[in-house]
């Protein structure tokens, strides 16, 4: 079934509108001949004149907007048959289905991807090339846009005709009417197999370049230390200053490796969540020991504020709610100008544990707000004042916390401030099984 099909009223109402027309102007036709005829024949009072004269008016006036009525008709029409050349010569593939998700409509990109000929798909289900995902997968998927009544957007595998899988990016939406009740709906996807692959060779080259990388920074980071500490013989003021300058330019190299090794791991899906007993309390408060004499040099105003309701202990892998809290609580304090102010507090929201950080600092511009989870992404203002930042502390953040069944979100002005909020359950993380853990 075309589009075409389903609109395919438009021009019958346009045909309606044109039979009134004639009949009005027939109808117009003999009235005016009446009206001639009795103004010669007979003389009629003025108030009748009025009358008639109003009432030709009144014919010209429904005239008029019936041929205005006929040309929104056909614009409409010539509209819709636009659409729907738009439609049907899309790159990506477009499908349409009734509420039942049975196929009414294809357009060619559908045929050309999935190796199906149409006659193949209309009255067949999706599913007829689908099927590579998880039972919850679909199941997730259904109740998203039948029930929930929302828009799905996600990747998926699908195989095609000949078994070759693909990777799709999916973007399914419900078309509901005035009463709430779904008509169709409506899926747009496109292959993305290529760039995925692109992106895994990607993360793998970084992968194998940051653990060659590594041996020789700890090394080095290894002999300076012991020059730091007189093993190699007592340096003067001015040589102990230029070796921790290298020093201090190795532990960021360490860190930026470490950050795109971490990036790797979690981009593998092999990354282990371990949740054991953990006092996050306890945590909270070795992260801001750590921090204490960098809040000190800068002489910010820091408060710390911990709810009575937190419980003593909850299942969350420590190594990597750590990672989470500190990397938010650093990017705060570095980025708040001197004597400025930042907060944390952690306390209970329903059925989640929420840790909350706010400063008066740099703040986002409106426009990097969008990019702030990407990563090498880093924020104008941001990088004009700091040329160390990676770029891939929220993106490893934000990986760490969803693969933990938590939300992160934010509130940012750009020379007002920054809130981030990072919400976990409170009943303990789910364990992951994996081979690979992160670094610190």
């Amino acid at each position: 079934m075309s589009i075409y099909a389903i609109i395919s009223l438009i021009p019958v109402l346009a045909v309606v509108h044109i039979l009134t027309l004639s009949f009005t102007v027939l109808l117009y036709y003999f009235f005016l001949q009446f009206y001639e005829n009795l103004d010669q024949n007979t003389k009629l009072t003025e108030k009748q004149n009025k009358e008639l004269t109003e009432t030709k008016d009144k014919l010209t006036k429904l005239l008029i907007e019936l041929e205005e009525e006929k040309q929104t008709t056909e614009k409409q029409k010539n509209e819709l048959l636009k659409l729907e050349l738009a439609i049907e010569n899309a790159s990506d593939p477009i499908v349409i289905t009734d509420p039942e998700a049975k196929i009414i409509y294809v357009n060619k990109a559908v045929e050309l991807i999935t190796g199906y000929a149409r006659n193949e798909l209309i009255g067949a289900k999706p599913s007829l090339w689908g099927r590579q995902m998880s039972k919850e997968f679909y199941e997730n998927l259904w109740y998203t846009i039948k029930t929930k009544k929302n828009n799905f957007h996600g990747l998926i595998s699908n195989k095609k005709r000949d078994g070759t899988v693909y990777i799709a990016d999916v973007n399914i939406s419900p078309v509901i009417n005035n009463e709430g009740e779904v008509l169709y709906f409506v899926g747009i996807e496109r292959d993305v197999t290529q760039m995925k692959e692109t992106d895994r060779m990607k993360t793998e080259f970084i992968s194998l370049a940051s653990h060659q990388l590594r041996t020789p920074l700890s090394t080095i980071k290894w002999y300076l230390e012991m020059l730091m500490d007189g093993d190699a013989g007592k340096m003067n003021k001015e040589q102990h200053e230029f070796i921790t300058y290298i020093n201090k330019a190795n532990e960021r190299m360490i860190e930026l490796v470490n950050s795109l090794l971490n990036v790797s791991k979690i981009e593998s899906g092999k990354l282990a969540i371990d949740p054991a007993p953990t006092d996050i309390v306890g945590v909270i408060d070795e992260i801001v020991t750590e921090m204490e004499r960098r809040i000190k040099e800068k002489k910010l105003n820091f408060t710390l504020n911990i709810s009575k309701e937190v419980p003593n202990s909850i299942d969350l892998d420590q190594k990597l709610v750590r990672q989470v809290i500190a990397n938010i609580l650093t990017n705060s304090v570095k980025y708040t100008p001197d004597f400025g102010s930042v907060n944390l507090d952690l306390y209970t929201d329903k059925d989640q544990l929420v840790f909350k950080v706010t400063d008066n600092g740099y703040g986002i511009p409106a426009k990097d707000q969008q990019k702030i989870y990407t990563k090498f992404h880093r924020g104008e203002n941001i990088a004009k004042l700091d040329n160390d930042g990676t770029g891939l502390g929220l993106y490893l953040v934000r990986s760490i916390v969803e693969a933990s069944g938590g939300k992160i979100w934010f509130e940012s002005e750009e020379n007002k401030g920054t809130t981030f909020w990072v919400s976990l359950p409170l009943a303990g993380v789910t364990a992951k099984k994996g081979i690979v853990s992160l670094d610190s």
